[in-house]
């Protein structure tokens, strides 16, 4: 009898989360599936943690650590089943995912679910992306990928005519491979059946998840672009595209990324922002969801500025690129109360900081470790919050920039920073 359903999990050092992937996939409520889980070169304990693990319907595979997309394409050729899913490390499974989608796929060649946010305990939240029927064409899936890899199964038959024509499902020399190989695999024709509306899967958000690799996303999506966009829509399309990572560089505090990305744009256009803030809009929402945080007030929709609750405010707009004046002052609506620039030190380097946002029109306070020190901008090093985003300047900063991040106030920045960006003091 054949396996209607195989479930391949890529590991790569997730002892801390793939008992619950695991666990999730076994549990099934449909239980004509099989598990491939490909162990990527774990350095840790999850091969030892997978193979406690006893059942039948599960085979674990050891490779050499050769990435997320080799995993899924050894475990796409080890799989006995009619259709395929590719679950990540530490994301789960509802326990109706299988019969849902096996009850729903018909004769289309894959299928997507909604998927919901989770925090890192995958506690779930009330944050669920739905993917819509008019989003699974080249058209739209060129500009973006609306999908959660977890949430969407092939026609098992359909990837291997994908490995036929391009020589492996996932490709290994990017860092998008899941979008690239949705491209591919819908550019050969295959049909989508419509996305199931009920969040099936639990997508875990992580430090991680929200914010590495942005800059080598951001230059294999250039690429991309370049490969399936038509080349009179080429320039916009990476605009676009670069806005949104430029985003969530912001939101990662990612200063050296973001001047790349502001660097690459030029002067910012009045065109750009409503593509800003929708990311911002929607990087905050995840934000919450992975905090457990949500912003007060009677709505989202109303309570967020356009760039969202958790970006930087008008202070770190200004700081980072003063080209972004329009959309810095929208930006002060958030947390003006809350939402502060610090300069912290302020010995040679603190006053000329000062100086230079003072030319640059933006607010700061001042903090010192000096008990002495007065200042009519002074606030005390007590005080200081996550929200803040702190100037550390004296040239013996290390031992504060350990305190500091040991306090959990992780926007931290330094003098050399905000040097190229900020007017020249007199």
């Amino acid at each position: 009898m054949t396996t209607p359903l195989s479930i391949v999990i890529p590991a790569y050092n997730a002892e801390r989360t793939i008992e619950q992937a695991v666990a999730s996939v076994l549990a099934q409520s449909h239980e004509g599936l099989e598990l491939v889980v490909v162990d990527d070169g774990s350095t840790d304990g999850t091969f030892e943690r997978v193979a406690r693990v006893r059942d039948p319907r599960m085979r674990v595979i050891r490779t050499q650590n050769r990435g997320v997309a080799a995993a899924r394409n050894r475990g796409l050729s080890m799989v006995e089943g009619d259709f395929v899913g590719f679950l990540d490390a530490d994301d789960a499974f509802e326990p109706d995912f299988a019969r849902s989608v096996l009850d729903s796929i018909g004769n289309c060649d894959a299928i997507a679910t909604a998927y919901r946010d989770a925090d890192h305990l995958l506690r779930p939240s009330s944050l669920a992306w739905y993917p819509a029927a008019e989003e699974l064409t080249i058209a739209r899936l060129r500009e973006t990928n609306p999908l959660a890899p977890g949430a969407t199964v092939f026609r098992t038959d359909a990837l291997h005519h994908l490995v036929r024509t391009y020589g492996e499902a996932f490709p290994a020399d990017n860092h998008i491979e899941d979008w690239e190989m949705l491209l591919r695999f819908t550019a050969l024709g295959a049909k989508w059946a419509r996305p199931i509306e009920r969040p099936l899967l639990l997508y875990r958000l992580t430090q991680d998840s929200r914010s590495s690799k942005v800059i080598e996303i951001w230059k294999d999506g250039c690429d991309q672009i370049g490969r399936w966009v038509p080349r009179p829509e080429q320039d916009a399309a990476r605009r676009r595209w670069t806005l949104r990572q430029l985003m969530r560089a912001l939101f990662a505090g990612q200063a050296e990324n973001t001047r790349t990305m502001l660097s690459w744009l030029g002067e910012l256009r009045d065109s750009d922002r409503s593509v800003l803030e929708g990311a911002a809009r929607s990087l905050a929402r995840r934000e919450a969801a992975a905090t457990g945080s949500a912003p007060s007030g009677p709505s989202l929709g109303d309570r967020l500025s356009p760039l969202g609750q958790s970006i930087a405010t008008n202070l770190t707009a200004h700081a980072l690129a003063p080209s972004w004046d329009t959309l810095a002052v929208r930006a002060s609506q958030i947390h003006p109360d809350r939402a502060r620039l610090v300069i912290y030190g302020f010995g040679r380097n603190g006053r000329e900081a000062a100086r230079a946002l003072e030319l640059a029109g933006i607010a700061f306070h001042v903090c010192d470790d000096n008990p002495a020190f007065r200042h009519e901008r002074a606030i005390a090093p007590i005080n200081l919050t996550p929200l803040d985003l702190v100037l550390v300047t004296p040239d013996d900063r290390g031992a504060i920039l350990a305190r500091l991040r040991s306090f959990g106030h992780v926007r931290l920045f330094t003098v050399d920073h905000l040097r190229d960006q900020l007017p020249a003091a007199a």
